[in-house]
Order: C-alpha cells, then sequence, then structure tokens
C-alpha cells in the first residue's frame, strides 16, 4: 500500500551484522536529515542473526526516533536466515513509500558511497524516463578459489538468464514503486530477481562505483555454491504469474516480529 505523503522506504537488512549497524544506521539518518522536509519509512531487517545484531538494532534506533520526526522506523525479525532476497522482499512488501531504496547493510558504511548523490543522480535520471537505478561495486576476492568462482558463476549466470550486463550488479537499489507492483506477482521472484526487475523496469540503469572494496560474506564457500546452483537453475524457469496475496501470506509468514518505532 502506497502513502503518497512518504517520499521514499529505505530499506536494509543484517546478518551477523552487529559491528555495522551503528555506521550504516547514521549514515541512513544522515541522508534523512539532509531531506529533512520530506518524510522517509526506514525499515530494518534482522535476517535471522544469532549475534547482537536486533539488540542494536532496537537501541540504536531508539536513540534516534526522538531527533528524526520525518521517519517512521519499523523493525523486522526474521524467523531465521532467509537470505538477502529473501529479507529484501519481505522488508518491501512493509514499505509504503513512493521509491524504494535498498541499501546492503555493508555497503552504506562505506564513504565512498555518497546516498545523497546516488539519491540525486536517481531523481534526475527519473524526470528522464529511467524508473531503476542500480549499484555496481568490484570486490576484491579474498583468494584465487573466490575469483575464478565469481567469474564462472556470473558469465554462467547472466548467459542462462538472459540479463544484458558484463558483471554481477548488487542489491543497491532505487525504484520507483510501480516497478515492485509488477515484479511481486512472480513466483520465482526471490531466485530470478535481477532477470524480473530488469524487465519490467521501462528504463534502467547501472552506477558503477569505481574503488574496488573487500566487502565480506558471512556465507561459507558450499553455501555460495548451493546458492549457485540454485539461481542458475531458476535461470531456466519461465517466469510464472502467481496471486499476489499468496505471495504476501508466504512472506509474511517468515517474520517473527515487526516492531515500529
Amino acid at each position: 500500500m502506497i502513502n503518497k505523503s512518504t517520499e521514499a522506504s529505505i530499506i536494509t537488512s543484517y546478518f551477523n551484522s552487529g559491528v555495522y549497524v551503528k555506521d550504516s544506521m547514521d549514515r541512513i539518518f544522515k541522508f534523512c536529515d539532509f531531506y529533512y522536509k520530506k518524510k522517509f519509512e526506514i525499515i530494518y531487517i534482522n535476517d535471522g542473526s544469532t549475534d547482537n545484531t536486533l539488540i542494536e538494532l532496537k537501541k540504536l534506533a531508539n536513540l534516534k526516533k526522538p531527533f528524526y520526526s520525518n521517519c517512521v522506523i519499523k523493525i523486522i525479525d526474521m524467523k531465521k536466515n532467509f537470505g538477502q532476497a529473501g529479507a529484501y522482499i519481505t522488508g518491501m512488501l512493509q514499505s509504503t513509500g513512493k521509491r524504494i531504496i535498498i541499501l546492503e547493510g555493508d555497503f552504506v558504511k562505506e564513504q565512498e558511497i555518497n546516498l545523497n548523490n546516488f539519491y540525486k543522480k536517481y531523481l534526475t535520471f527519473e524526470k528522464k524516463g529511467t524508473d531503476l537505478l542500480i549499484l555496481d561495486k568490484i570486490f576484491i576476492s579474498r583468494s584465487i578459489v573466490d575469483t575464478i568462482f565469481s567469474f564462472l558463476f556470473w558469465k554462467i549466470y547472466f548467459f542462462t538468464s538472459g540479463i544484458k550486463l558484463k558483471q554481477n550488479i548488487c542489491w543497491t537499489r532505487i525504484f520507483d514503486r510501480k516497478i515492485l507492483n509488477e515484479v511481486i506477482k512472480y513466483d520465482s521472484l526471490e531466485f530470478n530477481a535481477n532477470k524480473i526487475f530488469l524487465k519490467k523496469s521501462k528504463s534502467f540503469k547501472v552506477l558503477n562505483v569505481k574503488k574496488k572494496f573487500k566487502g565480506y560474506s558471512n556465507y561459507t564457500f558450499f553455501k555460495k555454491l548451493k546458492l549457485a546452483i540454485t539461481l542458475i537453475f531458476y535461470s531456466f524457469t519461465r517466469l510464472r504469474k502467481i496471486n499476489i496475496n499468496f505471495q504476501k501470506k508466504k512472506y509474511m509468514k517468515r517474520i517473527q516480529s515487526l516492531v515500529k518505532i
């Protein structure tokens, strides 16, 4: 459901990332403060973390809220770790903003990624008909195995999915709610997100960040391999529309608790 008075819904998820919560939260509120005359909805997702992530989210959100009257804060606690796609889709279904901003928990702490500039670029592109802006980052792999694995996986995935891009694109993106209303109709969204987003976008742009980042991941090599095989498998499947209410119920069942601050 859209709230026309809400400029944008900012969604970010964390998995065992308590150490990153403060930095990323500071960056998000700094952005909202820049647009203090506009109303924002911030949705923080604890994606089944077993560390202090949820505690930090609630504690810091309660400390910040009195100073940011233009922000509505929601904290979603997932029953278990469903991965980025599962967490973000759950957050999208709870969003009400005219635009959706998805940020990866570790990305927003990088000083080189200026959220103000990212949003300004989107607004500029939006006037020219662009309804989806995706951020792309170049990662420094930890090992030769990681480098080879990532290279082969994305080459195969792009080939099988038909996505016409040269390299991996991340989940950090801004898009119009109209896209969300379309993509949520597909049953394989969790595994075909990029394919469906690009297919339903009227006009998209990929914004490259030139600097290389080390990044981080809590996924083991075998968990990455399992995910890679699953993604490639779904690349071959035909996109199929389903009942939206069924889709919403499926993802709502994944929520342990939802707190509005």
